[in-house]
C-alpha cells in the first residue's frame, strides 16, 4: 500500500509545495524512490509522518502552467467508509442502487431485498460444503434446498417478466391509441383546411362578382350622367373672375380650415432642435453610416443554361475585336506613311484672363481669431488621431503583448521561452498519453461489461422464449387431450347408438316373429314392457346426463377453488354427513348390544372372568353372559364404522 500511494500520479498529492518535495529524490527515477522509501521505513513508521501542509520555503511569483488551480488536489485520497474485519454490513449491499435503478425505493425493491435477506439466512443455516463432502445425503439435501431457492427465484422472475410484458402491452395499446388519435387529428385538420380553402375560394368568387357588379353599375351611372350633362363646359376664366366661385377660399366659406390642429403633427426632439443634440446623435451613430459604400451590381450576361444574352453579344464582339487589334503587331513604317483621311486640326480657344481677387484688409483681432481657430482645429485633429491610436492599441493589446513576448526578447530569454514551451509540450504529450491509456482501459472495460450484459440479456431472452414455448406446448397438449376426449365421447355415443339401433332392429324382428306365435295379451304385454324400458332408458339417460353435468361443474369448481375453499368444504362434509352417520351407527350398535349392559355393570362392580382366547364381537354377533368365564376383561373399541367389543384375558 505504501508503494502504491507514493508512486505514479499519486506522488504529487504528498508534496507541500510544487518546488519542495517531502522526499529528496529525482522525479521519474523509481530506483531512487524505492531507496528513499526503504530508508523512511527503517528510520520510522512512514504512516506516522505528518502530512499536514507546512509553510513553503520558496515563494513563486510567476508560474506558467496548463492546469487550473481548481483542478489541483492538495489532500490525499481517503475512503468514505472503513469496514472492520469480520463484519458484514447489509447497508453496503445497497451501494449499487442509483436513481432510476432501485432509488427511490419502492415496494418491489423492498420485497426483492427481503427475499435476498431470507435467502442469505437460509444459506447461513446450511452446513459448509467442506464439512459434508463425504456425506451423500447431506449433499443431496443441500442441493435440494438450493434448487428450491433457485426455482423460487425463477418463478418470481417469471412473474416479473409477465408483469413487464403486461405493462409493455398496455404501453403499446396506449401508443396505438395515441397514434390513431393523432391520425384522426391530422385527418380532421386536413378536412378543416380543405373546408377553409373551399370557403376562401367561394368568398373570392363572390367578391369578384360583386366588384364586377359595382363596375357595371358605375358604367351605367356614368352613361346616365353623361346623357344629363349640360351643353356648357366649365370656363376657368369666368371662375376666377367671379369672387363667389369656389376658387376664392372655398374651404373658408364652407367653415373648414386646412391648417387646423397642425401643432399636433410637429415633431419635437432634442436631436433636431439644438446643435448639441445633432452632435450627440452624430457621435452615437457608427462610422460606416457617414461612409456609404455604393456597390454596383454586376449585370447578368449569361443565362441559367450558360448562353450569352442577345443584348450583350455586340459588346462581346467589340471586346474581342479590340483584343485582336491590341495583340496584332503594326510596323512603324506603315503607321508613319498612313494618315487618317478625316484628320482635322482643332484649335484651342484663347483662355480668358484670370479674374482679379479682391483682398480685404483684415484687422488684428480677426487675424488672431483665425489663428486661434486654426490652432484649435489642429489640436482637435491631433486629439482625434491620438484617440484612434489608443483605441487601436487597446484593440490589439494581446497581439502587441504576444509580439513583445516572442520577438522583442534577448537570446537568453528566447531560449528560456523555448525551454518552457518544450516543457509544456512534453507535459501535454504526457497528459494526452495518460488520457489515451485511460480511454483504452475504459474501452476494454466497456467491452467486457457489454459482453457480459449481452450474454445475460441473451440468456434471459432465450429463457423467456423457452418459457413461452413451453407454455404454448402445454396449452396445445391440453387442447389436444380435450379434443381427444371429445372425439372418444362422440365415438362412444355413436357406437352406443348403433348398438341400440341393432338391438332395436333385432327386437323388432323378434317381436314380428312372436306376433304370429303369441297371443294378443302377450303382444300387448311386450309392447308395454318395451314402452316401460324405453321410458326407463330415457329417464336413465337424462339422469346420467344431469349427473355428468353436475360432476363436470363440480370438477370445474374443484379446479377453480383454492385451498381455503377446499378446507371449508371438507369441514362441512365431515360436520354434516360423517359425524351424524357415525353417531347413527353408534346408536344402532348400542341398541343391538343392549344385552351386554349387564356385563358392563358386573365389570364396574369388579367381577372378572377368565377366557382362554380373545373373541371379537362385531355388530352382527353377540355373546351370552353365561359363556363368559371369570378372569376376562371387557374392552370396547370405537371406530368409524361402529363399536367393537373384545374379550381379553387378564
Amino acid at each position: 500500500m505504501i508503494g502504491h500511494v507514493f508512486e505514479g500520479m499519486n506522488r504529487s498529492k504528498y508534496f507541500t509545495h510544487h518546488t519542495l518535495s517531502l522526499c529528496p529524490y529525482p522525479s521519474g527515477d523509481p530506483k531512487s524512490l524505492d531507496i528513499t522509501l526503504d530508508s523512511l521505513v527503517e528510520s520510522q513508521n512512514i504512516t506516522q509522518i505528518d502530512l499536514r501542509p507546512k509553510p513553503p520555503v520558496y515563494v513563486s511569483r510567476c508560474v506558467q502552467t496548463i492546469y487550473r488551480d481548481s483542478e489541483a488536489q492538495t489532500d490525499p485520497y481517503s475512503p468514505s467508509y472503513v469496514v472492520n474485519i469480520g463484519e458484514n454490513l447489509q447497508t453496503l449491499k445497497l451501494t449499487s442502487l442509483s436513481y432510476g435503478y432501485g432509488l427511490p425505493v419502492g415496494l418491489f425493491d423492498v420485497e426483492r431485498i427481503e427475499r435476498a435477506r431470507q435467502r442469505e439466512e437460509v444459506e447461513a443455516t446450511l452446513q459448509p460444503y467442506k464439512d459434508i463432502t463425504n456425506n451423500v445425503v447431506q449433499i443431496a439435501k443441500r442441493r435440494k434446498i438450493l434448487e428450491g431457492l433457485e426455482n423460487r427465484e425463477w418463478y418470481l422472475r417469471e412473474r416479473e417478466v409477465e408483469a413487464m410484458l403486461e405493462v409493455r402491452l398496455t404501453v403499446i395499446v396506449q401508443l396505438l391509441r395515441r397514434r390513431e388519435q393523432r391520425k384522426q387529428e391530422v385527418i380532421s385538420r386536413r378536412l378543416d383546411q380543405k373546408w377553409s380553402e373551399c370557403c376562401a375560394q367561394n368568398e373570392t368568387k363572390c367578391r369578384v362578382l360583386k366588384y364586377r357588379y359595382i363596375g357595371e353599375l358605375r358604367k351605367l351611372l356614368k352613361l346616365r350622367l353623361a346623357a344629363k350633362e349640360s351643353k356648357f363646359k366649365r370656363d376657368i376664366i369666368i371662375d376666377y373672375a367671379k369672387p363667389s366661385s369656389q376658387v376664392f377660399a372655398p374651404l373658408t366659406r364652407l367653415g373648414v380650415f386646412p391648417d387646423r390642429s397642425s401643432e399636433r403633427y410637429v415633431v419635437k426632439n432634442i436631436y433636431s432642435s439644438r446643435f448639441e443634440g445633432l452632435l450627440t446623435l452624430e457621435a452615437s451613430l457608427p462610422r460606416f453610416v457617414f461612409r456609404p459604400r455604393i456597390r454596383l451590381q454586376q449585370p447578368i450576361i449569361h443565362t441559367k443554361d450558360g448562353f450569352l444574352k442577345r443584348k450583350y453579344r455586340h459588346q462581346k464582339e467589340l471586346a474581342e475585336l479590340h483584343d485582336y487589334l491590341q495583340n496584332t503587331p503594326v510596323s512603324e513604317a506603315n503607321t508613319a506613311l498612313r494618315k487618317p483621311r478625316f484628320l482635322q486640326k482643332i484649335e484651342k480657344p484663347m483662355s480668358r484672363p484670370i479674374t482679379p481677387d479682391y483682398i480685404t484688409i483684415k484687422s488684428e483681432e480677426s487675424e488672431k481669431q483665425e489663428v486661434a481657430v486654426i490652432m484649435l482645429q489642429q489640436v482637435i485633429r491631433g486629439r482625434a488621431i491620438q484617440t484612434q491610436m489608443y483605441e487601436g492599441k487597446g484593440k490589439y493589446s494581446e497581439l502587441i503583448a504576444e509580439s513583445r513576448s516572442t520577438h522583442a526578447l534577448l537570446e537568453d530569454e528566447q531560449a528560456q521561452k523555448k525551454r518552457e514551451k518544450l516543457k509544456i509540450l512534453t507535459k501535454q504529450e504526457d497528459f494526452s498519453h495518460l488520457l489515451h491509456q485511460e480511454r483504452l482501459m475504459e474501452n476494454i472495460l466497456g467491452q467486457f461489461e457489454c459482453a457480459s450484459l449481452a450474454n445475460m440479456l441473451d440468456f434471459l431472452s432465450k429463457e423467456l422464449d423457452r418459457l413461452i414455448e413451453e407454455r404454448r406446448i402445454h396449452a396445445l397438449v391440453l387442447i389436444a387431450g380435450r379434443q381427444r376426449r371429445i372425439r372418444e365421447a362422440e365415438e362412444s355415443g355413436t357406437r352406443q347408438k348403433e348398438e341400440r339401433r341393432r338391438r332395436e332392429q333385432d327386437e323388432i324382428f323378434k317381436q314380428l316373429v312372436k306376433v304370429h306365435e303369441e297371443t294378443v295379451d302377450s303382444y300387448l304385454k311386450n309392447i308395454a314392457d318395451l314402452a316401460v324400458n324405453s321410458a326407463a332408458d330415457y329417464l336413465a339417460k337424462e339422469e346420467i346426463s344431469t349427473l355428468a353435468q353436475k360432476i363436470e361443474h363440480g370438477n370445474l369448481y374443484e379446479l377453480n377453488r383454492g385451498e381455503l375453499k377446499t378446507n371449508e368444504l371438507a369441514a362441512e362434509l365431515i360436520h354434516n354427513f360423517l359425524i351424524p352417520f357415525v353417531s347413527c351407527m353408534i346408536l344402532t350398535v348400542l341398541k343391538k348390544c343392549f344385552s351386554f349392559f349387564k356385563l358392563w355393570f358386573l365389570l364396574l362392580a369388579g367381577i372378572k372372568w377368565k377366557v382362554t382366547k380373545t373373541r371379537p364381537i362385531n355388530n352382527a354377533q353377540s355373546l351370552p353372559p353365561h359363556e363368559i368365564e371369570p378372569g376376562t376383561k371387557l374392552i370396547a373399541e370405537k371406530n368409524v364404522f361402529g363399536v367393537k367389543i373384545l374379550w381379553k384375558s387378564v
